[in-house]
């Protein structure tokens, strides 16, 4: 006995020292802390429901269930979700991939949102108006309308699209755009009302056969290749 109630379960089955005592902790309640660190009290009780109360933010594996498993286009890897929780935008990141569209009310897939080279993340604009699938192997950032649900535009760089964040306007919507770039030591600022990337900073490669970047240099949107790919697919209305 002890006064937290974990124990120590020897397994001498397995030779992983990870695994040879394994810690297990009854159902519990618990008193105020005074110390901010350990409970004053610790009562054992019978029902998860029980325990789970005492938790804030951690997340009890046991008490997960899952309801329904959702078939996707490919493998996915990173995932943004609209901030009233009714659509989530998943990373496909095959050379083939895109942007799977879930309706987490249905609990189903009910769009494929086809990118370039695929997608290696997806980020949700502040408003959550937009959702950008920043690819690395087609070093495109596509912006994603989330009412139609259609790309609305795009813009390439001269490597992959890695991690993204925003800065927002006054009224809440995006202003710029700041990109991080494979191999490229600096980030790309976007302004998001014209659409062009301006470099910051930029280590340009030694090699005989380079992509040669200035500081200061602007972009155009209808310039790219990815860009006129999707014009290609497009809906007459959205041209």
């Amino acid at each position: 006995e002890n006064k937290y109630g974990t124990v120590g379960v020897v397994n001498e089955d397995t030779e992983d020292e990870t695994l040879k005592v394994v810690e297990v902790t009854p159902y519990r309640t618990e008193g105020e802390y005074s110390d901010k660190r350990r409970p004053d009290t610790v009562s054992f009780s019978d029902t998860l429901d029980e325990d789970l109360k005492r938790r804030d933010f951690t997340i009890n594996a046991f008490a997960l269930k899952i309801t329904k498993k959702i078939p996707l286009t490919g493998h996915p890897n990173n995932v943004a979700i609209r901030k009233d929780g009714r659509r989530l935008y998943i990373a496909i990141q095959t050379p083939d991939g895109g942007v799977d569209v879930i309706d987490t009310v249905a609990e189903e897939r009910v769009k494929f949102i086809r990118v370039l080279r695929g997608v290696h993340n997806t980020f949700i604009t502040p408003d959550s108006k937009y959702v950008v699938a920043g690819s690395t192997g087609g070093s495109v950032a596509t912006v994603i309308d989330t009412e139609t649900e259609q790309p609305a535009w795009s813009i390439h760089f001269e490597g992959g699209v890695r991690p993204l964040c925003f800065e927002t306007n006054p009224d809440g919507s995006t202003k710029r755009m700041f990109v991080q770039i494979t191999n490229l030591h600096g980030f790309a600022i976007v302004d998001w009302e014209i659409g062009q990337a301006i470099y910051t900073d930029a280590v340009n490669s030694t090699q005989p056969v380079r992509y040669s970047m200035q500081v200061g240099l602007r972009a155009p949107l209808y310039a790219s290749a990815a860009g006129r790919v999707l014009l290609a697919y497009a809906e007459p209305d959205q041209v």
